[in-house]
């Protein structure tokens, strides 16, 4: 039985109920097998493609995915996790369209700084008309590569990374130079979600981390979009890879 336009109850003929009910089953299972790919199915290819040092930013085209009610909703924690203080210097590694710059630069304030460095030029124009709409006088953009940053050494406060870390080729050059550039006692903030293909999870961004030097601080969230913080020591290590 079925309802037409009038509201009246008809008989559906089985030849028609049979092909609606193959072709629903069909997009379920199409559905299905698409979900699994983008969630499962991708990060396996990913991780084919991290053994032969292949990885690619996501690119400036697609933009407005990053800049989405639905990832801005469940990326709001974001922000209180990585802990910004007034006044510190912030470096942050592929900003994208800028919708964390925004908010780490009010939480920094006028005294604060935040500079934000991506590979991408179209990238960083986006991110720079949004800095001036938005009127914000405290950001600094850069375009540069995340494995050769142009920055002195132990200059920031603080440094986080959303979604950036596995879209680098050289991870542990990355990681380095990141420590690089922050001050002993310095917090480096890396925020990963589930919904990327290239997903890390948890124990792989925090073996490439402390494998650059830093301490594990605190761990935020859960598999879906996690937050990790580490640290710079206070104290050196004199067996620091890469450490300058």
């Amino acid at each position: 039985m079925w309802i037409n336009p009038a509201g009246r109850f008809s008989r559906l003929p089985l030849e028609y109920a049979t092909i609606y009910y193959m072709l629903w089953r069909l997009l379920v299972v199409l559905l299905l097998g698409l979900t699994f790919l983008w969630l499962v199915g991708m990060k396996i290819v990913a991780r084919i493609a991290d053994l032969v040092h292949f990885a690619a930013p996501c690119p400036a085209s697609l933009g407005w995915v990053l800049n989405s009610p639905f990832r801005r909703c469940y990326l709001r924690k974001t922000p209180d996790r990585i802990g910004f203080q007034a006044g510190e210097r912030v470096l942050e590694l592929g900003p994208g369209v800028g919708v964390f710059t925004e908010q780490a630069a009010y939480r920094v304030g006028a005294q604060g700084l935040v500079l934000a460095v991506d590979i991408q030029l179209d990238m960083a124009r986006q991110l720079a008309r949004r800095v001036q709409n938005a009127g914000l006088a405290n950001v600094r953009i850069l375009v540069a590569d995340a494995e050769f940053l142009p920055l002195a050494h132990r200059c920031f406060d603080r440094a986080f990374a959303i979604s950036v870390m596995a879209e680098v080729r050289g991870k542990s050059r990355a990681f380095r130079e990141l420590y690089r550039v922050l001050h002993p006692g310095g917090v480096l903030s890396i925020t990963e979600e589930f919904i990327d293909p290239d997903y890390p999870f948890p124990w792989e961004t925090r073996r490439r981390a402390m494998s650059a030097g830093f301490h594990f601080l605190r761990h935020a969230g859960g598999v879906w979009t996690y937050t990790i913080n580490f640290t710079r020591p206070l104290q050196e290590q004199e067996n620091v890879p890469g450490l300058i």
